[in-house]
């Protein structure tokens, strides 16, 4: 079985080696990918063409993966590694969100980079909200046609999981219920977890929910 993890950012060793281990105990035999990615380059469409041109290609042992597992803000990577230029062809029928999927607006990714930071402080946030904005205005790729094309990948992406907590600050929940009823995709909440800690918390549930979900047809 081979499985790719999409990790939030900067995620170290010792957390990552926690999912690692967790499918080594529910498939013996899978073989595991892993794709590190730096914060710029998940929230800026210059990094986002740069991923398309192959930056973390050498995380990939394969082109095609029986599950693919990402946490956080690590769909926009997904994203842009399915869509590479180099001839890439990254595919598979299995995608799993955890405290995901994020969406392409300026408010997503302040939340995102606040929390990231450990920021908690609404002037903060509206004003890093203004200037992601116009960033992406000066950037020479057209956010419009980025957008798009993040948008038309992520209605695509039939019959996924998506597993949430119940309260999570940094997810729109009502865009996130839209896309699953749009794509036929399964959410899953879990009460008393945090962001990215839903396994930490309910471990017997969070497995059994990838076990069911990659048994289904």
């Amino acid at each position: 079985m081979r499985i790719l993890l999409i990790p939030f950012f900067n995620a170290k060793s010792k957390y990552v080696n926690v999912y690692k281990n967790m499918y080594k105990k529910m498939y013996k035999k899978s073989k595991i990918d892993v794709v590190n990615y730096s914060l710029f380059n998940a929230i800026n469409f210059t990094g986002w063409n740069r991923i398309k041109d192959g930056c973390y290609n050498k995380y990939l042992n394969y082109n095609s993966y029986d599950l693919i597992h990402t946490f956080s803000g690590g769909n926009f990577v997904l994203h842009n590694l399915i869509n590479n230029n180099n001839s890439l062809i990254l595919n598979s029928n299995k995608i799993i969100f955890d405290s995901s999927p994020f969406f392409a607006t300026s408010k997503q990714t302040s939340k995102y980079i606040c929390n990231t930071l450990n920021i908690n402080n609404n002037f903060i946030d509206s004003n890093l909200q203004s200037l992601i904005s116009t960033y992406w205005s000066l950037e020479k790729y057209d956010k419009e046609y980025e957008v798009d094309m993040y948008n038309n990948w992520l209605n695509a992406t039939r019959n996924s999981l998506c597993l949430l907590p119940e309260n999570d600050p940094l997810l729109e929940y009502k865009d996130i219920e839209l896309w699953s009823d749009k794509t036929n995709s399964e959410i899953v909440y879990f009460n008393d977890s945090n962001h990215v800690q839903l396994y930490r918390k309910h471990p017997e549930k969070y497995m059994q929910n990838i076990i069911d979900y990659y048994n289904k047809k």
